[in-house]
Parts: structure tokens; sequence; C-alpha cells
């Protein structure tokens, strides 16, 4: 009885027990309502394959498909006060920097690495989205400022992929603080003559003149449009011009 008790009844319970599926097992499109097994979109770089449909990748995988044989050396970035104002809403700032490190497995909003893309030495920033918007504060500006000075010293060039680039309210003028910083950084590499490469990987250009990579896209945009350089002009002409061509809602010129 105790045979039967001990091994065949829990041997037959678990042959019939319900497997649970994994959540993350398929995903759906947002834009067709399509579901995709996981293991495709992942292998096709977060691409959904019938509707080419980009999701957002979080910043360690990012850096996997852009490193050879997803390998890379971490750069370390220098350390910042965690909560310099004591700033608190509806939840402590502190905790919401403990959620959102649980959340991406990131200590901030970039993650920075050096290794090697098609065989040529390069160092590699990713904004992650997923922390706090992609926020811009201390510690992301610190790691800008490190990855462009990393570069420049080591001789090699700079990509950036760029999400937000919001100011993090919670840090106040010190957030602010980052931005001439991160500007003199992008310099310093130019005057290293090494490339400095931004790409735009969300969608949006509400602080288009207010972060780190200000410099290099609005000039951009402005000489598709034939408008005079950003430096001689004040602010808010570009965004009158911005909405007068409809390539940004929503703005408020500051």
């Amino acid at each position: 009885m105790n045979w039967i008790s001990n091994v065949v009844r829990p041997k037959i319970r678990n042959y019939f027990a319900r497997r649970d599926t994994p959540e993350n097992l398929w995903i759906k499109c947002p834009e067709t309502g399509q579901l995709v097994f996981y293991k495709d979109v992942e292998a096709n770089q977060f691409v959904i394959p019938g509707s080419n449909y980009h999701m957002r990748m979080g910043a360690m995988m990012r850096l996997k498909s852009m490193f050879d044989n997803e390998t890379w050396f971490d750069i370390a970035i220098p350390a910042v006060p965690l909560d310099p104002l004591k700033f608190r809403d509806e939840v402590r700032y502190a905790d919401r920097l403990r959620d959102a490190r649980t959340k991406t497995g990131t200590n901030d909003a970039i993650k920075l690495g050096f290794g090697k893309l098609e065989g040529l030495p390069v160092v590699i920033g990713v904004q992650d989205f997923d922390f706090m918007g992609g926020s811009l504060g201390m510690a992301a500006g610190e790691a800008v400022i490190k990855g462009l000075q990393t570069a420049a010293e080591r001789g090699m060039p700079c990509i950036m992929f760029a999400a937000s680039g919001g100011a993090r309210m919670q840090e106040g003028i010190m957030s602010l603080m980052q931005l001439p910083r991160t500007t003199v950084a992008v310099e310093s590499l130019r005057e290293a003559k090494k490339p400095y490469i931004e790409s735009l990987i969300v969608r949006e250009f509400s602080q288009i003149s207010s972060n780190w990579r200000s410099a290099e896209t609005a000039q951009l945009y402005l000489n598709r449009h034939k408008i005079p350089a950003i430096w001689d002009i004040d602010t808010r002409a570009l965004v009158r011009h911005i909405r007068k061509v409809g390539a940004l809602r929503g703005v408020v010129a500051t």
C-alpha cells in the first residue's frame, strides 16, 4: 500500500498534471495582431517576420546583436549619488530606481560596452527606454561621457543608440547639467578624429534641442530643410518651423 501511495499515485498525477505554458512563448504583433513564436522574433533581431514591425529591444539584447560573437567587455560607469535631492512624489525616487533596475537588469538607463563589430574595435552605448523612459540623469550622463572618453582614449568609433534623452525630473538641475557636459564629450571625440554615430531607436523628437544628440540630429534636420544653423537661432524658432512642416506635434518650447 505504501508503494502504491508513495510511488505510483504521484507518477500518475505528474503524468496528467497540467503543464504551464511560458508567458513569453508567443509575441503579439502590435500592428497586425498576429501571434509569432518568440524564438523566431528573437532570431530575426526582434523584427516581426510577417509585418516587418520592429519590436523594442533591451540594452543587453541590443549589445548582443551588435558585437561580433555576442562578446564584449562592459565599461564601468563612475558612481554617482543615488538620490541627491531625496525626491518623493507618489513613490520615493530611490524605490523607482530599485524597481527599474530589477525590471531591466541594468544599473541605469545607459549600458556601455566595447568589443569588435565586423572585426573593428568600437564602443557602443545603448539607452534603455524601459529604464524610466531612458531619461537622462547623473548616472546616464556619466555613462555617455565615459563611453565617449573611452572611445577617444582607445582611438575607436563610438555608436550610441538613443531611446529618449529627456531630463529626469527627480534629479532637477543636476540632470540638466549633464547636457553641456555630454556635448563637450562629443566634441572631444570629434577632436580625436574618430566617428560618432547615433541611431534613434524610439520614434520621438520631443527632446531634439535638449540632449547630447541634439548637435548632430538637429543639424541634419536643419540642413535638410535649409534652415540656418541651430546655434544661430532661438530654440522656439526651430520648434515653430517643425510644427509648420508637420514633423513634430505637441512640443512645448522652453
